[in-house]
């Protein structure tokens, strides 16, 4: 097999197969998605004993859950009796765990309380070993600035490792915070697209699609900033409309590219308006943490940050995107908003306008770049040309690694260099 991934990506050529065949999907599963690390909430949601976040992590119902003890565990979330999930809720509190199938009991940490007509039981593993019987631990949960992170695999890299210098966009969104604190607010958008995961990751850093693909959000959103006198649609048009840089502009945005696949892309989008309200904000950053060091956090200006496979943030927009595959040609994308925790509504509210222009279902943004996705795998069903392009500027490259920009698509290659490296490791 490593031979034969070794032939689907070569220099700069990509073999339509890895978008398009569901053995390569499956065992993308096993080779990178089983290896890395998953978000899977913030510590904020775990604020007290007993509450937990419930959530599916590879299609592995997994619960994360603060014990009586003030520890944070993350449990596979099935009664080890007969297999029942414990709950179904997304969230919540408990002070004990209760099976619906046939109350067996488990206390917050874990261990298995009570089992109903436990007579029944009289020198059989359950009774001889009930310490053998509490929940199943996930082989790893790992915490990054608040961000929790399950892996499945014991043997991984720890998660700061796998992070890499790349974790400075997530400790970013914290830092922004005048209290120190972020928080999950406004709730989830969640979108299933006829993609595959690949084709999503590879339009994240490209600044060569967005004047084409978006003229038909980005004339209306200029007409509307131009006529609306509400300061929140002229708000979320100016994001809209932002889309319509020029190549020239676009070619001077840079995009970093990192180990494991890794990369990230300066903004263009004004994240700081001349207006009270942030001003009053910008105050509250230097009281917090100092004139220079708020000056250096909010001029952080990051458009997208990836973490390959399964994770991008937009620190000064605080954005969160988890990306799942489902199918060969069915990806989730969820997007999850964080509260700047001490800062006033209006600058929270444009966290929310932001998400809403950008990565609600709605977003005319999201419409303009499903078209697209959804007509490469249409295209990529044609047999007779085996070969996709990731060319432009690979003369200028000497390894995947390194600074680039958002013309360039040095960042798609350095994420097919850690697809292979993970791929080849395949027995």
């Amino acid at each position: 097999m490593p031979s034969v991934i070794s032939s689907l990506f070569q220099d700069a050529s990509i073999d339509r197969r890895v978008y398009t065949d569901p053995a390569l999907f499956d065992l993308e599963q096993k080779q990178i998605f089983a290896k890395v690390w998953h978000y899977v909430g913030h510590e904020s949601q775990l604020a007290a004993p007993g509450q937990y976040i419930s959530l599916d992590v590879m299609n592995q119902p997994v619960l994360i859950i603060q014990g009586q003890d003030g520890i944070n565990r993350a449990f596979f979330n099935r009664c080890p009796h007969r297999g029942a999930q414990l709950t179904r809720q997304s969230c919540g509190q408990a002070e004990q765990l209760v099976c619906s199938y046939h109350a067996w009991t488990f206390d917050t940490c874990g261990a298995l309380r009570g089992i109903p007509m436990s007579s029944g039981y009289e020198a059989t593993p359950v009774q001889d070993h009930a310490e053998q019987w509490g929940l199943t631990a996930v082989p790893r949960l790992e915490n990054y600035a608040g961000f929790l992170f399950v892996n499945l695999d014991r043997q991984a890299p720890a998660l700061e490792q796998w992070l890499g210098v790349n974790a400075g966009n997530l400790l970013n969104m914290v830092e922004r915070s005048p209290s120190g604190l972020i928080e999950p607010f406004g709730g989830i958008f969640r979108m299933t697209q006829r993609n595959n995961w690949k084709i999503y990751l590879e339009n994240l850093h490209d600044g060569a699609h967005a004047l084409p693909t978006h003229q038909s959000s980005v004339l209306p959103a200029r007409q509307t900033s131009t006529l609306t006198q509400d300061p929140w649609s002229k708000l979320q048009a100016d994001i809209v409309s932002a889309n319509g840089q020029s190549p020239r502009k676009m070619a001077a945005l840079s995009v970093n590219c990192f180990e494991q696949g890794h990369s990230e892309m300066f903004g263009f989008r004004e994240s700081r308006p001349d207006t009270a309200q942030q001003q009053e904000y910008e105050a509250q950053l230097r009281q917090f943490h100092g004139a220079e060091k708020a000056e250096d956090v909010l001029r952080t200006d990051r458009h997208i940050a990836l973490f390959y496979p399964n994770l991008s943030v937009t620190p000064n927009w605080m954005q969160l995107r988890v990306i799942t595959p489902i199918s060969v040609n069915q990806t989730r994308v969820d997007t999850h908003s964080f509260r700047l925790v001490g800062a006033s509504d209006a600058v929270n509210r444009r966290i929310i306008s932001f998400a809403n222009a950008v990565n609600s279902p709605t977003s005319l943004i999201r419409a303009d770049d499903l078209e697209n996705f959804e007509r490469i795998e249409s295209g990529l069903r044609v047999r007779e040309r085996r070969w996709i392009s990731a060319h432009r500027e690979l003369l200028k490259e000497e390894q995947p690694v390194g600074p680039s920009h958002a013309m360039s698509e040095r960042y798609v290659r350095n994420q097919f260099h850690a697809w292979r490296n993970y791929m080849e490791q395949a027995e």
